[in-house]
């Protein structure tokens, strides 16, 4: 049996002092902060049912997540955009138009899951579809519905039921984009209206909330789906 092979760990020096120093500093800050919330609850929750029928829709989640507190929601798009670029960088010299690593499998899928992906497939895009639908009644939306089909989207490059996108398409940069961009949209046409930045008015919150809820859904699954097949290969590495 071939001898495992244990790198040798640095020496703990100077900057790993540092770090450690930082972290642990930002911990007891964190716990201060924690422990100095006060403990009776805010009204929130009573503003939020108070203002809930201007927001165009009846979950108090979604109505807290896409109009009272929109541009944080918006930010979050961002992140998950850094995130993904920040994936890319670990490996500029990679050709994009080659399909992502961890999605080149050898052989073939076995027929059992190739009929399973078939038979399931659909019924649960129409359940991601039921969530996204739901978020503007009850609990659900675009985050649920965008996992579940970037989870989709994995299972069936996985079996080969669906093509192998290129790493880096065009169509899917789009797709990653899509939430954040159609977010800035909206905010820019209520300022071009006299109004706020996502600032929407009552008669057409309801809409405007499902068009940004569509784009934020399939940002999270195009951007799940990305960072799941990991890196293109390089040529003659893995």
């Amino acid at each position: 049996m071939a001898e495992a092979f244990d790198p040798e760990e640095p020496p703990f020096g100077t900057r790993e002092a540092i770090l450690a120093a930082a972290g642990l500093a930002a911990f007891i800050g964190l716990a201060a902060v924690m422990l100095s919330l006060p403990q009776t609850a805010s009204h929130l929750a009573r503003t939020t049912e108070e203002f809930l029928p201007m927001s165009g829709i009846d979950s108090k989640v979604n109505a807290v997540l896409i109009n009272f507190r929109a541009f944080d929601t918006q930010l979050e798009k961002a992140v998950l955009l850094v995130a993904l670029v920040g994936l890319w960088g670990l490996s500029p010299r990679a050709d994009w138009r080659s399909p992502s690593g961890n999605f080149i499998t050898p052989g073939q899928p076995e027929p059992q899951l190739v009929f399973l992906l078939k038979l399931l497939v659909p019924l649960v895009l129409l359940m991601a579809f039921y969530l996204f639908w739901l978020g503007a009644d009850e609990v659900g939306g675009a985050f649920q519905a965008g996992t579940i089909i970037g989870a989709v989207a994995i299972l069936m490059v996985l079996g080969k039921v669906g093509p192998t996108p290129a790493h880096g398409s065009g169509a899917l940069r789009v797709g990653a984009g899509a939430g954040f961009l159609i977010f800035g949209a909206v905010g820019l046409a209520m300022n071009l209206l006299g109004r706020g930045f996502l600032d929407y008015p009552e008669a057409a919150a309801k809409p405007l909330i499902l068009l940004i809820e569509a784009g934020i859904a399939l940002s999270v699954a195009v951007v799940l789906f990305l960072l799941a097949g990991g890196l293109p290969e390089l040529e003659g590495e893995r």
